[in-house]
């Protein structure tokens, strides 16, 4: 692989990371919240949506993880 496709690897890989912890900071926000909720509203609906969307994001997560890790590979 050539210099300039290695090097725009390299952007793709640092934007991922961004967007990476871009996620990562509203996971844990929602997971705090989650968290803080009584338990009764736990299993209500807006806990099971918020627990929804916390495995969601942990799942986005660990595919863009995977995503960076492969570029890291051939970049």
């Amino acid at each position: 692989m050539n210099k300039k496709r290695k090097s725009e690897l390299s952007k793709i890989s640092e934007e991922l990371e961004t967007l990476f912890n871009r996620l990562e900071n509203i996971y844990d926000d929602e997971q705090n919240a989650f968290d803080s909720m009584p338990e009764n509203l736990q299993g209500s609906e807006k806990g099971i949506e918020a627990e929804e969307a916390i495995d969601a994001m942990d799942e986005v997560k660990e595919y863009i993880q995977d995503a960076i890790d492969k570029l890291s590979e051939i970049a």
